[in-house]
């Protein structure tokens, strides 16, 4: 029997693969010795599936919290010692500091387009040594990280916030707001920078043969076993599910139960109208094991148990990797008894279906 409380409250197939996973990775000495060294894995954790959106986001957020403070400050009158006023000389420094930051991170953009278009030229355009080297230096997510604290720093010339706080009158004098957010905007070059020095070195090593191969090996043991594997225990799970919930399914007689299949002709217990293409995402395992095994009891109670006749089927379509869109019949019967409002209800809460980025 599967511990499905592993996979959290709900029993989250998603959770518990995610769980098997990581402890195969971390005892498999072949995929331990390719694993990313700690501060590469730190500066992952920051950037890696950011897009510009994200960066920007966060960055309103703080200075949104910043300029709040600053304006309930004033609302309340506190008073900040005289060496925290913003003087002249903190004006300047601030300015002169942004403009120094802006013309770093706009040589970085410029390094970046530079080392790009060599990669391209020896790798001979070649699409999956591209997307090694996208995915391993990081190219996408370094770009727009940076792309966006130029962004920033532009705007935030003229404090926007800060200003708007001051002419609504409730800004304050004090310089502790202004230092935060510009100690936030070091903090992110600096971050930057680091991912710049991985960038380049990772760049110098892809045009070299024997280090490509390394840093390949390094790709295939970090993304792409760990891709495979989860998909194919998803996979396996799902399937395997309906024994694991009712031993009695692998008898001669009695109901039957299939995750990932449809029978060609069969009555619709549950319905959805996708307007966009989804697909499986993740199961609740404890609500639909609940379920199964109570129509299984009510089956069993009015003996309908398949002797001399037709086996009662109920089936479920979606599977992992296969999109569904328009009017679906999802979960279907064949025989046996009707599902009940409460079991189509946790049935729809145990299906997690999400959107296709891409539509083919």
């Amino acid at each position: 029997m599967i511990d499905w409380a592993r996979g959290g409250w709900f029993g989250s197939l998603r959770r518990y693969v995610a769980r098997e996973v990581r402890e195969h990775i971390r005892v498999n000495p072949a995929i331990r010795r390719a694993r990313y060294p700690l501060l590469l894995r730190f500066l992952r954790w920051l950037l890696a599936g950011k897009a510009i959106g994200w960066f920007v986001i966060v960055y309103l957020g703080l200075n949104a919290v910043a300029a709040l403070s600053e304006i309930l400050l004033g609302f309340y009158g506190s008073d900040w010692p005289k060496s925290w006023e913003l003087s002249s000389d903190h004006r300047t420094f601030l300015k002169d500091s942004t403009s120094y930051l802006i013309s770093t991170q706009v040589g970085i953009l410029a390094i970046i387009s530079l080392a790009v278009g060599l990669i391209a030229l020896v790798t001979e355009r070649s699409s999956k040594e591209l997307q090694v080297y996208y995915h391993e230096t990081l190219t996408f997510e370094f770009f727009a990280s940076s792309v966006a604290l130029l962004s920033v720093l532009c705007v935030q010339v003229f404090w926007p916030l800060q200003t708007v706080a001051h002419r609504i009158g409730f800004g304050t004098n004090t310089a502790v707001f202004k230092f935060f957010l510009s100690s936030v905007h070091i903090t992110w070059l600096l971050v930057n920078l680091a991912a710049l020095a991985h960038f380049v070195a990772d760049s110098l090593r892809f045009v070299q043969q024997d280090a490509r191969a390394r840093i390949r090996e390094r790709y295939t043991a970090n993304v792409v076993l760990p891709y495979d594997l989860t998909e194919t225990l998803h996979r396996a799970y799902y399937a395997a599910a309906p024994r694991d919930f009712v031993p009695a399914i692998n008898e001669h007689d009695g109901p039957l139960i299939f995750l990932g299949y449809e029978p060609s002709s069969s009555q619709p217990e549950v319905s959805t109208d996708f307007t966009r293409p989804v697909v499986l995402y993740d199961v609740r395992m404890k609500l639909l094991g609940w379920v199964l095994k109570r129509w299984w009891r009510r089956c069993q109670l009015q003996g309908d148990r398949g002797h001399g006749q037709r086996r009662p089927v109920l089936a479920f379509s979606p599977s992992f990797g296969r999109p569904l869109k328009g009017t679906t019949n999802w979960c279907v019967r064949e025989g046996g008894v009707p599902l009940t409002n409460l079991e189509k209800f946790l049935l729809r809460r145990s299906f997690r279906f999400r959107r296709v980025r891409h539509e083919v």
